[in-house]
C-alpha cells in the first residue's frame, strides 16, 4: 500500500493525473474506515460470542433445572400420600412405588425413617424402590450395616428441615449411572420429622444433552458441582482432554479475578491444546439449589474466522476500488446522503413508536371515578401491563342514559398487541356511538378485525350495555372470561362463550339480557388475574377470585375502587414477588340505584 501511495504522490505532483489526489485522499479515508470497521466488527464478534454463549448456557441450565424441578414437583404432589400413610408401616412400600412411578426421570426412591419410628420394624426402617426392566423392585434396606442416619443428605435434611440435593455420584455397574438424590424431610401430624424421602434422578443423559448443539461446532459444554467437581462433559473425540482439564481447573480456581458484563456468566481465557489457539470460557450457576455450574468453551479461531475472511475480502475490494474510485465519488456522496436520511428516518420511526405508546395510555380512562356527578353508578378500572405496553383494554362511556362498557384481551404481547388494542378501542367508541345492541357492535368489530388480518391475531372481548333507568343489562361475550356478579351472593354471569374476534369474518354472535338489582357490582377481568402464578407455579384461579369478592361483599360500603384494590393486593400477595406473565386488567361496575339521570357523555 505504501509503495503504491508513493508512486501515486509522484504522479500527483507531476501533474500527470490531476484527479489522483482525490483518489489518494479517498483511498486513505477508505483504509481508515476499514480499520475502524474492523475494530467494530471485532467488538461485535466478541459481543456476539458472549450473547450466544450466555443464551446457550441459560437454555441448558433451564433444561437441567426443569428436570430437577420435575422431581421436586413429584415430591410435592405425593407428599400427602406419604403423610397420610405414616401410621401404616407396611403401606410405605406401595407409597414409595407410586412415588417413583409418577416420573420417568426418577429411577429410584426411598423413605428413610428416624430410628425406632416403627418399634416393631427395628431400629432402622427404610423402604426402597427402584426401576428394573420395566418393573419396580421393592426392598427394606435399613439395617445395622446400612445406617442411613450417617448419610450427609439425611442428616442435613433432618437438621435444617429443608429439602436438599446431593452432589452427583456413580451408582451400579451394568450399566453405571450418574445419580443425584433429592432428599425431603417429612413431618407427621404433630409437626415432628418422621422420615426423609429421597428421589434418585438419573443424570447419565446430561453429557449428550449439553453437547447436542452449539453455535460453534468445536465448542463444548461442561457441568460441574458448586465445588468444581466435573459431572458431565463432551465425548472424548469432540474435545481434547487437556482443554477439558484446563477449563475445569480454571472454574475450580477461586483466586482468578473474572471479568464480564453479565453477573454469573463471566469469561476466562486459556491456550488450547489445538495449535495453541485461544479459548474462552463462559459459566453460570443454576439459580436455585443445587448451585451446579454450567460452562461453555469456545475457540478464538472459530469465532473470528468469518471476520478474518471478511477482512481479506475487504482488502481486495479496496485495491480494486482504487482503479474506479474517481468515478464513484459522487455516487458515494449520494449513498452517504441516503444513509444519513435512513438514520433520520429510523430516529423518526422510534419517536413515532414512543408517541404511539403514549397514545395507547391516553386512550384508557385517565382518572376515577369516571362519572363523579352520577349518584347511581360507581366505576373503577385497573390495567397493569406485563411489559412496557400491554394488549389488554377496557373502556366505559354513557350515551342516552345507557352505560356502554367493554373489556378485552389481545392475543400475544408487546407492541403488536398494543397497536391492535388501540384499534379495538377506537372501533368500540366509533361503532357504539351509533349502535345500541351489543351483538351488532361485536359483529362489526369482528368484521373490521378480520380484514387483512395476516398475523392471525384475535381478541377475547366482552361488551355490555346497562340501562341506568331500570338496570337492564344487554351483553355479548366473544370468547372472554365470564364476568362475576357480586350481589347477595357471588356468581358468574351466565354468558355464552361465542368465538373471539378476528377468527372468522362470518361468525354469528348471540347477545343476552338480564336485570341487575340496585347495589349489584359487575366484576370483569382478563386471564392475567386467574392465571397469575406463585413461586410454585400454582395459578391464582377463578376460585380465589370469587373468595376475595365474597370477602369484599361482606364489607359494608365497599366501593368499586376498594374492590379492585383488594383483588390487586390479593393476587400480588399470592404471587409472592413473582413477575406477572400476562397483562392484569380489572373493571368493576357498581350499579347503585335506578334513576333517570341527564346524559353525561365521557
Amino acid at each position: 500500500m505504501s509503495a503504491f501511495s508513493d508512486k501515486a504522490l509522484t504522479l500527483f505532483h507531476g501533474k500527470k493525473h490531476p484527479g489522483l489526489g482525490i483518489i489518494i485522499i479517498a483511498a486513505l479515508l477508505v483504509e481508515l474506515i476499514s480499520i475502524v470497521q474492523y475494530r467494530r466488527l471485532h467488538a461485535w464478534a466478541e459481543d456476539d460470542l458472549e450473547k450466544r454463549s450466555v443464551t446457550e448456557l441459560q437454555v441448558k441450565a433451564e433444561i437441567i433445572r426443569n428436570t430437577l424441578a420435575s422431581a421436586e414437583e413429584t415430591m410435592q404432589e405425593h407428599l400427602w400420600d406419604i403423610e397420610n400413610h405414616l401410621d401404616e408401616a407396611d403401606s410405605m412400600f406401595a407409597v414409595t412405588a407410586r412415588l417413583i412411578r409418577a416420573n420417568p426421570h426418577i429411577v429410584g426412591g426411598c423413605i428413610a425413617f428416624i430410628p425406632d419410628y416403627y418399634p416393631g420394624k427395628g431400629t432402622f426402617f427404610e423402604t426402597y424402590a427402584r426401576k428394573a426392566d420395566g418393573t419396580i423392585v421393592l426392598e427394606q434396606i435399613g439395617a445395622l450395616d446400612h445406617d442411613y442416619t450417617q448419610n450427609p443428605a439425611f442428616r442435613q435434611a433432618l437438621e435444617t428441615r429443608r429439602p436438599v440435593w446431593s452432589d452427583p455420584y456413580h451408582y451400579g455397574s451394568d450399566p453405571e449411572m450418574w445419580l443425584s438424590t433429592y432428599s425431603y424431610p417429612v413431618a407427621d401430624r404433630a409437626g415432628k420429622i418422621a422420615a426423609v424421602c429421597g428421589l434418585d434422578i438419573d443424570l447419565t443423559w446430561l453429557s449428550d444433552t449439553l453437547n447436542a448443539h452449539h453455535s460453534y461446532p468445536s465448542s463444548f459444554a461442561l457441568l460441574l458441582t458448586r465445588d468444581g467437581q466435573l459431572i458431565a462433559g463432551p465425548a472424548d473425540a469432540h474435545a481434547p482432554e487437556a482443554d477439558v482439564a484446563q477449563a475445569v481447573s480454571l472454574l475450580q480456581d477461586s483466586t482468578i479475578v473474572r471479568t464480564g458484563d453479565h453477573a454469573g456468566r463471566l469469561p476466562e481465557r486459556f491456550r488450547s491444546a489445538r495449535k495453541g489457539q485461544k479459548a474462552y470460557i463462559y459459566s453460570t450457576s443454576l439459580e436455585n439449589d443445587p448451585l451446579w455450574q454450567v460452562a461453555q468453551v469456545c475457540y478464538h479461531n472459530e469465532v473470528y474466522a468469518p471476520m478474518r475472511k471478511l477482512r481479506l475480502r475487504q482488502m481486495f475490494l479496496i485495491l480494486a476500488g482504487l482503479l474506479i474510485l474517481f468515478f464513484m465519488i459522487e455516487r458515494f456522496a449520494r449513498n452517504e446522503t441516503k444513509l444519513r436520511d435512513a438514520h433520520v428516518q429510523q430516529a423518526r420511526i422510534g419517536s413515532e413508536l414512543s408517541v404511539a405508546r403514549n397514545i395507547q395510555k391516553q386512550m384508557l380512562p385517565k382518572s376515577f371515578p369516571l362519572f363523579p356527578d352520577r349518584k347511581d353508578l360507581d366505576i373503577y378500572g385497573s390495567l397493569v401491563p406485563a411489559r412496557e405496553v400491554g394488549g389488554d383494554l377496557y373502556d366505559a362511556f354513557i350515551r342516552d342514559n345507557q352505560l356502554f362498557f367493554c373489556i378485552g384481551d389481545v392475543s400475544g404481547k408487546g407492541v403488536p398487541s398494543a397497536m391492535l388494542m388501540a384499534v379495538m378501542h377506537s372501533l368500540f367508541r366509533m361503532v357504539s356511538a351509533r349502535e345500541n345492541r351489543p351483538e351488532k357492535i361485536v359483529k362489526v368489530l369482528n368484521e373490521e378485525l378480520c380484514k387483512d388480518n395476516e398475523t392471525n391475531m384475535f381478541v377475547t372481548f366482552f361488551l355490555g350495555v346497562l340501562d341506568l333507568s331500570d338496570g337492564t343489562l344487554s351483553y355479548c361475550n366473544a370468547g372472554h372470561d365470564r364476568p362475576i356478579v357480586v350481589a347477595d351472593s357471588v356468581e358468574e354471569l351466565p354468558a355464552l362463550a361465542n368465538l373471539p374476534l378476528g377468527v372468522f369474518d362470518d361468525t354469528a354472535f348471540e347477545g343476552q339480557t338480564c336485570r341487575l338489582d340496585a347495589g349489584t357490582t359487575l366484576f370483569l377481568y382478563t386471564d392475567g388475574l386467574t392465571e397469575a402464578k406463585d413461586v410454585h407455579r400454582q395459578q391464582f384461579s377463578r376460585k380465589k377470585v370469587k373468595e376475595t369478592l365474597e370477602q369484599c361483599r361482606m364489607v359494608p360500603g365497599m366501593d368499586a375502587q376498594t374492590m379492585i384494590e383488594a383483588l390487586g393486593d390479593a393476587v400480588h400477595r399470592f404471587a409472592g414477588g413473582s413477575e406477572l406473565s400476562d397483562d392484569l386488567t380489572m373493571l368493576a361496575v357498581h350499579f347503585k340505584q335506578r334513576a333517570i339521570i341527564k346524559e353525561n357523555n365521557i
